[in-house]
């Protein structure tokens, strides 16, 4: 999503990737994930090509490069947790 913010776009992620496996497997309980790396408050997102690697890496020199990480378990219907590091804390119960 345009604008989105790098730890809400991996929590999105996360929540996309357990919801897709759950509807396969109704019956399991479903751990997602996802990973977004940031860089001045903008997702970097997969380089897709060596050239594009080689710029990444570029801008990325002498910054500071946060790693959001998400995490949410799904029991279809129901989302049990979701959580976000480094800025949520604890997992969060969500219905």
């Amino acid at each position: 999503m345009p604008g989105e913010a790098p730890g809400a776009l991996a929590l999105r992620l996360a929540l996309a990737k357990a919801h897709a496996v759950a509807a396969l497997h109704p019956e399991a309980i479903v751990i997602g994930s996802d990973q977004v790396s940031d860089l001045n408050d903008q997702p970097m997102g997969k380089p897709g090509t060596h050239e594009r690697a080689v710029e990444m890496l570029r801008a990325m020199r002498g910054q500071t490069v946060m790693f959001h990480t998400a995490v949410a378990v799904v029991c279809q219907p129901r989302v049990l947790c979701k959580a976000m590091w480094p800025s949520s804390g604890p997992c969060s119960a969500a219905t």
